[in-house]
This record gives structure tokens, sequence and C-alpha cells, in this order.
């Protein structure tokens, strides 16, 4: 998140733990960013990742940033079910080491 910030990019912290991150207001969900969400990085567990998928799709998000280290991939079932359409964000997924 520094880094995106220290490059100039606007950057919302989202989580429900925590109030401020970096010195930044954090939101407890999707939802309470102010802003129109363009990416939403995804750094939680497995089991966290279909509500987010949701969330994403409700605001709207263009695209939805996963890491592929998940043990099970229930997020998958969401996405293949969904239609496509303009709503339904791009999913890229990085391999963690």
């Amino acid at each position: 998140m520094r880094y995106l910030i220290n490059r100039g990019y606007r950057v919302f912290a989202v989580n429900p733990n925590y109030t401020t991150v970096l010195d930044q207001p954090c939101y407890a969900i999707l939802k309470e960013v102010p802003e129109p969400i363009d990416i939403v990085d995804v750094f939680r567990r497995s089991e966290a990742v279909p509500a987010i998928v949701r969330e994403a799709l409700s605001v709207k998000a263009r695209i939805l940033w996963l890491q592929l280290a998940f043990g099970s991939k229930p997020w998958t079932a969401i996405l293949m079910v969904l239609p496509t359409s303009n709503t339904v964000p791009t999913v890229r997924a990085s391999e963690t080491n």
C-alpha cells in the first residue's frame, strides 16, 4: 500500500479490524469507500474471499486481484455462475511464493 501511495495512486484500506492504516482512514467494508473503486486487491484468507467477491460486484469494481495461494477456492464457484456483462470485474490472480 505504501508503495502505491508513494507513486501517486489513491489507495483506500478496507479492513473491519482497523480504523486507520498508514495514517489514512480504513473502511470496514467496500461500500464505505467514498469514491468509485477501480481495483480490489485481496490479501485475505480463502474463506473470506466469497464475501469480498460479492462486495466487489456490489460496488462495481472493475478489477478483482486475488492471490493463487488459496487452499480451497470457493470464490471460483461464485465467478463461474456470474453472467458475463460490463458489471462483472476482471479477475486477476498472481502467484505467491
